[in-house]
């Protein structure tokens, strides 16, 4: 027991030092790079620790976000990914004003929404990537305002 509690131990003191190392580097190449942000990025996001969970491969350009279990499928302009984290949270970290729920699985960013379809008697929203989304009544009232705006 007390070799097992010492392996505990020292596994948690190197990963707690690992993160500890990482975060200087991402926050020094951040500050030092010179580069522009995408415009897919408004500065509320940028501080938004969900984009420290997605694959830099990925990009910040979410377009959807769709419940899974116990994990997330995002959605960007350069693939999907499964995360760790509720659709409720996930959803507050990237900023609620950002989006819409569509669907009580279901999130997207305003500016990926096409148009909303009817198919055998069920609404869906078309998102810019070509996917569909399904939208329920309880969010079809507010879905429709949004592709108003």
């Amino acid at each position: 027991m007390l070799i097992a509690l010492a392996i505990s131990t020292i596994f948690f003191i190197v990963d707690d030092t690992l993160e500890q190392v990482k975060k200087p580097e991402v926050q020094a190449s951040e500050s030092t790079s010179g580069e522009e942000p995408p415009e897919s990025i408004e500065a509320s996001e940028e501080s938004s620790p969900f984009y420290l969970r997605l694959t830099k491969s990925l990009g910040n350009d979410v377009i959807s976000l769709q419940a899974q279990d116990h994990y997330v499928d995002v959605r960007t302009t350069h693939g999907n990914e499964l995360i760790l984290i509720r659709l409720s949270d996930a959803i507050k970290e990237l900023g609620e004003k950002n989006g819409i729920r569509v669907h009580r699985s279901w999130w997207v960013t305003h500016k990926h929404m096409v148009e909303q379809k009817k198919v055998d008697g069920k609404q869906y929203l078309v998102l810019s990537d070509g996917s569909t989304a399904p939208v329920s009544r309880t969010y079809s009232s507010e879905v429709k305002a949004a592709l108003t705006q």
